[in-house]
């Protein structure tokens, strides 16, 4: 007989979302963690006010990319889950129930640098997945949409396009939009979040 998924088990974006913000705070406050190292060493490069935003954040993808990742695998843990690597057609992060490697109960994408592709490819390929919670994480204004002239006015853009997507693809399941400033290092660190809302064919913000 094989196992089915706890049917207590299932996570939904809300939820998520507010053990995200709540264990984000935590490690990067702490710098006994790999995310709290990488905060430690890469503040002093926040750009002072007044001054002119930088061309790019001031790390390397692979450098954050490590230290977002066990970050994430924390984060699984506190939900009871293990965390994978999946490089089907674009790479990301599942999660699955212990001894249900077969059956996804979260995929996570971060998307570097915002551009064309997340609705492209990104979300698509996303979807496919089949995870009962599928978590986009982007960076809304690196770059800054045409037109846009602060990072809310990037994420409105954002939650937009991808809602869009998600229409087309007449996606039933919960979808997560997360985005936070390339340039924010504050703590507590004021990621948003927006939810898929399958009836409305839209993306609803969570508070």
């Amino acid at each position: 007989m094989t196992d089915a998924p706890p049917s207590s088990s299932a996570l939904y974006a809300k939820e998520w979302l507010a053990r995200f913000r709540q264990l984000y705070d935590e490690h990067a406050g702490d710098p006994q963690t790999a995310l709290g190292l990488f905060y430690e060493r890469h503040r002093r490069f926040v750009v002072g006010e007044g001054s002119d935003p930088p061309s790019r954040p001031e790390y390397t993808y692979e450098e954050w990319n490590r230290a977002f990742a066990a970050f994430l695998g924390s984060l699984a843990r506190d939900f009871g889950l293990v965390q994978a690597e999946s490089w089907s057609e674009v790479p990301q992060l599942m999660w699955y129930w212990h001894g249900l490697s077969t059956s996804p109960a979260v995929a996570i994408r971060e998307v570097n640098e915002a551009v064309d592709a997340v609705v492209q490819q990104e979300v698509p390929s996303m979807v496919k997945s089949g995870a009962l919670l599928t978590v986009l994480v982007i960076y809304p204004d690196f770059p800054t949409p045409e037109g846009a002239t602060s990072v809310e006015e990037a994420a409105e853009y954002w939650r937009t396009r991808v809602g869009s997507e998600l229409s087309r693809l007449g996606l039933e399941r919960e979808f997560l939009l997360t985005t936070i400033s390339a340039f924010d290092w504050d703590v507590p660190a004021p990621w948003k979040g927006y939810a898929w809302q399958p009836a409305q064919k839209s993306m609803a913000a969570l508070a």
